[in-house]
């Protein structure tokens, strides 16, 4: 230990302190004492570090000692300590197991309340002390109650579904009958409409009809009036003629001229060769 001694570190500090001031006191005026000044500087520094660095060597070649030497004696009695401290630790966990068989009952009895079916050793729940088992029976819950859920879901998921499909099944049954009384609506307009047609057609033919049959009609009466009229003017005619002596047989002696309002008839009343 002496030789780690700090206080034997030379030069002193107030060497030191001399030679800096020393320095202050040198300029670029004498550049020879400016050399030997820095030279002096330096040997300092080169010296101090030196001297350091064997301090620190000495101080690591101790500290290896000592490491050593630690490990030696720890090596006597460290495992004798460790065997009392199995032992002490054998007997707690002896006397905690012996806790847990107490309780065993009762934590059999919380773990089947939770109906999860799952199947567990008794020897794997001694191994559990309270906090163990405590996570365990929380997490065995909270897996139920995940999977109550997820069932619970997928039941209302399912009935859903059934509701749903009933109300496709309803709104489909709705569309085809909706869609046949809309057929049925359309046919019977189709049929109306068809009659009306037909009625208004039958119409129209008759009244064509008639009007062909009023106008034939017409036409009939106007040929029967024009041959009237026509056999009216002939008895006229014939009586005109008749009366102003013509014959057919001496119808060269006549000459007759017809205009759209009159006849005129003309007869030679002699003839004579010169």
């Amino acid at each position: 230990m002496e030789n780690l001694n700090i206080e034997k570190f030379n030069p002193t500090i107030i060497e030191l302190n001399s030679l800096v001031v020393k320095s202050k006191d040198v300029d670029i005026s004498n550049l020879v004492e400016v050399k030997e000044v820095r030279i002096e500087l330096r040997n300092a520094r080169v010296a101090i570090t030196k001297q350091g660095k064997e301090y620190r060597q000495q101080a690591l070649d101790f500290q290896k000692a000592v490491i050593a030497k630690e490990k030696e004696l720890v090596a006597i009695i460290e495992p004798e300590e460790i065997r009392l401290e199995q032992i002490e630790e054998n007997a707690k966990l002896e006397e905690a197991k012996a806790k847990r068989i107490a309780v065993l009952p009762r934590r059999k009895e919380m773990l089947a309340e939770i109906k999860d079916n799952v199947e567990i050793i008794d020897d794997e729940i001694l191994e559990m002390d309270e906090v163990a088992f405590s996570a365990y029976l929380n997490q065995r819950i909270f897996i139920k109650n995940e999977a109550d859920k997820l069932a619970l879901e997928e039941r209302e998921r399912k009935l859903k579904e059934e509701e749903n499909k009933i109300i496709r099944e309803k709104e489909i049954k709705e569309a085809q009958e909706k869609a046949r009384i809309e057929e049925r609506e359309r046919m019977e307009k189709q049929e109306i409409e068809r009659k009306v047609r037909e009625e208004f057609n039958a119409k129209a033919e008759q009244a064509r009809i008639q009007k062909e049959q009023e106008i034939e009609k017409k036409r009939i009466e106007k040929e029967k009036v024009a041959e009237q009229e026509r056999l009216e003017k002939d008895k006229k005619y014939q009586k005109f003629l008749k009366d102003n002596g013509y014959l057919e047989s001496e119808k060269e002696n006549f000459i007759i001229q017809k205009s759209s309002s009159k006849i005129i008839l003309f007869k030679k009343v002699g003839e004579i060769n010169i």
